[in-house]
């Protein structure tokens, strides 16, 4: 609901993660969607998902995964 996804997107804020807005349906009368990201090494990744999975289950809801753009060393 939601009520949970607010205090989701609370916690993530907190956390030095951005929401690039607040939490919405992805369509009519979907679930409630929270979107955001954060810059991190991927050998990292694991206990941070492992983390947001556990916030998002205590509040009702169900954590999607995370994206990773791939980056060149020669890129940066």
């Amino acid at each position: 609901d939601h009520d949970a996804a607010d205090a989701f997107a609370s916690g993530l804020d907190s956390e030095g993660f951005t929401l690039p807005g607040t939490p919405a349906p992805l369509e009519d009368g979907g679930p409630i969607s929270v979107q955001f990201w954060r810059e991190d090494a991927p050998r990292e990744i694991d206990g941070i998902t492992q983390a947001l999975s556990e916030q998002a289950r205590a509040l009702g809801g169900d954590y999607d995964g995370w994206e990773c753009p791939i980056i060149r060393k020669d890129d940066r």
